[in-house]
C-alpha cells in the first residue's frame, strides 16, 4: 500500500509527497528531518492523504497531485522535494514541531487487519 500526501507549509506553500509508510514520513517532515522544502518552511497542517494500491499508481498520483496543486496555488508555491528558490532554510533552533503527537498517525495508519 502506498500513499500520496499534501502538506500545507508556512507562508501558504504546499509540499506533495509519496510514501509507503505515511505515518513515519509525515512525522519526519514535522520533526524537520524531511525534504528540503519542509526544512525551509515548517509544516502547518496536513492538507490531504490518498491511498493507492500499488507503488506505481502512487507515483503517477503524486505527479498528478503536484500538477493539480500547481494549477490551484501557482508553481512557485508548491514543491515535490526541491527547495523553494526564494526561501533560505531555517536554523534548527527556530523550528518547533511538536504539535502533532506520533500516536495519532500510528493509530490511524498502522492498524493491522
Amino acid at each position: 500500500m502506498s500513499w500520496v500526501y499534501v502538506l500545507e507549509l508556512v507562508g501558504g506553500r504546499f509540499y506533495v509527497g509519496f510514501s509507503e509508510n505515511v505515518a513515519r514520513r509525515i512525522q519526519q517532515h514535522i520533526d524537520g528531518r524531511g525534504a528540503q522544502a519542509t526544512k525551509q518552511a515548517p509544516v502547518v497542517d496536513i492538507h490531504s492523504i490518498t491511498k493507492f494500491k500499488t507503488r506505481e499508481d502512487a507515483l503517477l498520483g503524486e505527479k498528478a497531485e503536484y500538477r493539480r496543486q500547481c494549477t490551484l496555488h501557482g508553481k512557485h508555491k508548491v514543491s515535490m522535494g526541491q527547495q523553494f528558490k526564494d526561501l533560505v532554510p531555517l536554523a534548527k533552533s527556530s523550528r518547533k514541531r511538536n504539535w502533532v503527537p506520533r500516536y495519532v498517525f500510528q493509530e490511524y495508519f498502522m492498524k493491522r487487519p
